[in-house]
């Protein structure tokens, strides 16, 4: 018989404690999942309640009112306190949070271009790299990045990947300089030949 060592016989277990609130947790707000302008009414009254206040009198105004994420980002202060009911100082820190809101959002969606970006030229597999080790947030950075040895050395392309990444950025960055890089040679090489041969037939 095979017997067990006692320091792997003590490993611990997890407790039922800690299943349970592995097991329990529960998702994000919907709100937290989309943009403002998606939110529905009932978004609208879970974000107040998370962030501003939870009186009752202005859960049922927004719901009376159907005061969506949308209509909530375009009213004015005024018309906040007038038909939400706040007061001036919930009405500042509703603008704060919705700062906030706008600021994670504003993040998020150039995440998301960085994403799509690295996919179209099959090299997704690379994005934790690029944002969770290097920092990048913004494709706007990566033209100044590639010039730089020693972020793509962090990096670590492939040779092929290198040259397709930097080729990719200089594209997306400047598209107008990639029709005339695109452009055949032989053009020019064919108008000389033209050229030519138009002067042997004139000396004929």
């Amino acid at each position: 018989l095979v017997k067990v060592p006692p320091a792997l016989g003590a490993l611990p277990m997890f407790s039922k404690t800690a299943a349970t609130g592995l097991a329990s947790k529960k998702p994000p707000p919907a709100y937290r999942t989309k943009p403002m302008s998606s939110w529905t009414v009932e978004d609208t009254i879970v974000f107040f309640k998370e962030c501003v206040t939870e009186k009752k009198k202005v859960l049922n105004n927004i719901r009376s009112k159907e005061v969506d994420g949308d209509l909530l980002r375009a009213m004015e202060d005024d018309e906040m306190e007038e038909h939400i009911g706040l007061d001036g100082l919930m009405v500042k820190k509703l603008r704060k949070k919705m700062d906030g809101v706008s600021r994670d959002e504003e993040a998020e969606n150039k995440i998301a271009a960085l994403i799509t970006f690295l996919e179209k030229i099959h090299l997704s597999q690379y994005h934790d790299r690029l944002v969770n080790d290097l920092g990048v947030a913004d494709l706007k950075e990566l033209p100044d990045l590639i010039e730089n040895a020693d972020f793509l050395e962090r990096l670590a392309l492939k040779f092929a990947e290198e040259a397709r990444f930097k080729n990719a950025v200089r594209q997306i960055m400047h598209p107008s300089n990639t029709q005339t890089t695109l452009q055949p040679q032989g053009g020019k090489g064919s108008g000389r030949d033209t050229g030519r041969s138009g002067m042997a037939s004139s000396r004929r």
